[in-house]
């Protein structure tokens, strides 16, 4: 059978070739009930369970398309805390702050900087409907540089800018956690980090590793720190950390460690500014850095969890004497297989300067790492929401990035965009509904298999990868044996 539309009196009309019903469904999600309740009505008729089952689907679909979330600036309301690090030739440093925000965009805030200074910014924010963030005039003179995206869920956004003592800035903003408890840090974590390495005093570099926290907050390296100076060790000191109202993360002894972070809304990311020890060959001196932990789920990831709309925003540390430091932010379209296709005209460093960054093919673990074909010094981790991935790499020019990236699951290359116009919705769905049960067959539903790949069968692997990419979620598994299946799906989109 195959399933098509159109439209009659202002509801979307889908048939099923090869059988006498008609359904219809009315894009208000008001009408839910209704539809559901027509959809059993039609049950006997319908030879196939599956088929019932797409029809309660489908309304699910272009309800919730109908119905998605914009973004508007009054998605600033509210506080929120910053993180950020800069660069520049001789000097910069990292810092933290608290901004409340309106819910016209504008701000005032306190931001206190590794050296002790304490700043009082104020300015406004602008945001389009795609979640892209610039600053309005009043923000300063150098606003055109301020560049940044909110996350999908609103709880966080990156920003990359130039300040200005003309330092090159990233910037991470988390949304203060309503509700927060120690053991919300439980589990382990995958640290990407920069350090500045501003000359003459302090060295440069990236480092990656991974830390387990334990319900009280105990925390322990438990893999070496891998840096781009070839320091392969395990730091012995273990760290106590204390997470207060917000979701704001310190150290319980400042000795230690004089770090100081925030917790996502999402509980899944935590970002650090600290001044830390260099701890590579002869090295002993200090360096202010960020770095951002990412909670590690084994087992939860596919390749297709790379497909989407991609917007970058890193920083580049190195020695003055390098080629380039700064930031730079661009768009990747990464398709099923990991190809990247860079948007034409969305890459911009802080020089001026466009063109195209790396280019290669990514691939995930099931584990969540991530690592790039022809650029071996690349290593990221995908979040628990597959929506943000985080990662450092050498950047070609003697300098050292850290880029974080906040994904959109709806574009002309997501997988579950089978007509390619850009929405993902019950059009869509229709392809899937035309081949569902064949098997060894080349089709453009075919986005799954039971290892995350494609294996030439429709079935109900390919079904759970479109709801999860449709609704930006991720699902339990999705057998279709009876109703309450859906009320499950429902419960995991709404």
């Amino acid at each position: 059978m195959v399933l098509s539309h159109f439209f009659e009196g202002g509801l979307k009309m889908y048939h099923l070739t090869g059988s006498l019903n008609l359904f219809q469904f009315d894009h208000n999600r008001k009408n839910r009930q209704t539809a559901i309740a027509i959809m059993q009505n039609y049950q006997r008729a319908v030879q196939s369970r599956f088929l019932l089952s797409v029809g309660i689907i489908l309304f699910i679909l272009t309800s919730h398309a109908s119905s998605a979330a914009l973004f508007t600036t009054a998605d600033f309301e509210g506080t929120w805390y910053m993180h950020a690090l800069g660069v520049k030739e001789n000097s910069g440093g990292c810092g933290y702050g608290t901004y409340v925000f309106e819910n016209t965009g504008k701000f005032t805030g306190t931001y206190i900087t590794s050296t002790g200074h304490t700043e009082s910014p104020d300015g406004t924010l602008s945001i389009n409907n795609d979640g892209i963030i610039m600053a309005l005039p009043d923000f300063g003179t150098t606003a055109p540089s301020l560049h940044g995206i909110m996350s999908n869920k609103k709880d966080m956004i990156v920003c990359t800018h130039t300040g200005g003592d003309n330092s090159y800035k990233i910037m991470i903003f988390t949304k203060s956690v309503e509700t927060i408890v120690t053991s919300d840090m439980q589990g382990t974590w995958i640290y990407h980090g920069l350090i500045a390495g501003n000359e003459p005093y302090q060295v440069a570099r990236w480092w990656y590793g991974s830390m387990t926290i334990d319900g009280s907050g105990n925390a322990v390296f438990d893999s070496p720190i891998i840096d781009s100076l070839g320091t392969h060790e395990i730091p012995t000191d273990p760290l106590k950390l204390i997470i207060t109202e917000g979701g704001i993360i310190t150290e319980l002894d400042p000795e230690i460690a004089p770090l100081h972070g925030a917790m996502n809304q999402s509980k899944d990311m935590i970002v650090f500014v600290d001044t830390v020890i260099a701890t590579s060959m002869d090295v002993d001196a200090p360096g202010d850095a960020l770095f951002v932990l990412v909670k590690q789920s084994p087992g939860a990831y596919t390749a297709n969890d790379l497909a989407g709309t991609w917007h970058w925003h890193a920083l580049v540390s190195g020695s003055f004497y390098d080629d380039w430091i700064g930031w730079y932010y661009t768009t990747s379209l990464i398709d099923r297989y990991g190809n990247a296709n860079w948007v034409d005209g969305s890459y911009l460093n802080c020089k001026g300067e466009t063109g195209q960054t790396w280019s290669g093919t990514m691939s995930i673990k099931s584990d969540g790492i991530i690592t790039i074909s022809n650029l071996p010094t690349f290593h990221g981790i995908m979040g628990l929401g597959k929506n943000m991935l985080v990662g450092t790499m050498d950047d070609g020019g003697g300098g050292y990035g850290l880029a974080i990236c906040f994904g959109r699951p709806t574009n002309e290359f997501s997988l579950a965009d089978f007509n390619n116009d850009g929405i993902i919705n019950g059009d869509d769905f229709a392809f899937l509904v035309r081949d569902w049960g064949k098997t060894n067959i080349d089709s453009v539903a075919d986005i799954s298999g039971p290892d995350g790949i494609p294996d030439r069968n429709v079935d109900d692997f390919d079904l759970r990868a479109f709801c999860e990419q449709m609704f930006g979620v991720v699902l339990p598994s999705l057998p279709l044996e009876t109703t309450n299946n859906f009320e499950m799906i429902e419960t995991a989109i709404y």
